[in-house]
């Protein structure tokens, strides 16, 4: 949980708690992720076992990496035990796109979005690393390819220039979208989760989602099947077999 997080969770979690157990950076399950932060509506901190959670993921700026967090997390939390999770989206800047987004299936059941400035303070997000452009230039292999392409319209909230697919591109009627991140996590798959699901109003039903990484995790790899993701290990150099790196 990064520094401009951290203060805002703890002020809405005594904020909700109203009297319930509560806890930061909390695991879900035998693995390395994390929610920033959890209300216990049955049960107590440490527990996950047959409780009811409602968890909190933070972003400044509503996105796709914070809206597809939030959406995983309760899966790896009742994967891990939890009779039910829901999660609370909680950032500083709205997207109506998103919104609208989180407002349906498959996120309206699981996943509720909460806009509050007044807790966080001013900042923006840094671009992609070299890695990722490097990666996705790889396995692209000088096909024509759209490039940090919006994936909805910039008066459409201030994470217009954060959520941006690395790449898009579109062969004999497919479309695919291209998401990378060092290491597979929940973010980077929220990402192309969404990214999936908004493309798919302005191609129709049916594109593919693929995410580039450096190394994979097999805690998510089932996550990412069930959702009809794609993720595929690009190696350290980029003399590797680039047949086998287009999957």
């Amino acid at each position: 949980m990064g520094k401009h997080e951290r203060p805002a969770t703890v002020r809405f979690l005594q904020e909700v708690a109203a009297g319930r157990s509560t806890a930061l950076e909390v695991g879900l399950g035998g693995n390395r992720r994390s929610c920033d932060g959890a209300v216990w509506n049955s049960g107590g901190p440490g527990q996950l076992s047959g409780t009811d959670l409602l968890l909190v993921q933070t972003k400044r700026f509503l996105s796709t990496s914070v809206l597809g967090q939030a959406y995983f997390s309760t899966y790896l939390a009742e994967a891990a035990g939890a009779r039910k999770a829901r999660c609370i989206a909680l950032v500083g800047t709205p997207c109506p796109m998103l919104e609208d987004l989180a407002s349906r299936a498959p996120f309206a059941e699981r996943v509720e979005v909460v806009v509050r400035p007044d807790l966080f303070e001013a900042g923006k997000y840094s671009g992609a690393p070299a890695w990722s452009r490097g990666a996705v230039e790889q396995w692209l292999d000088g096909r024509p390819a759209e490039q940090k392409t919006p994936l909805y319209p910039k008066g459409e909230g201030g994470a217009w220039s954060y959520d941006r697919a690395c790449a898009v591109l579109e062969e004999h009627g497919q479309w695919t979208i291209i998401n990378t991140q060092r290491k597979l996590g929940m973010s980077v798959l929220g990402r192309a989760f969404c990214a999936r699901e908004l493309l798919s109003h302005r191609t129709g039903p049916g594109a593919r989602s693929l995410v580039l990484v450096r190394a994979t995790a097999n805690d998510l790899q089932g996550f990412a099947k069930r959702c009809g993701l794609s993720v595929l290990e690009v190696p350290e150099r980029e003399t590797a077999d680039r047949t086998l790196l287009r999957g």
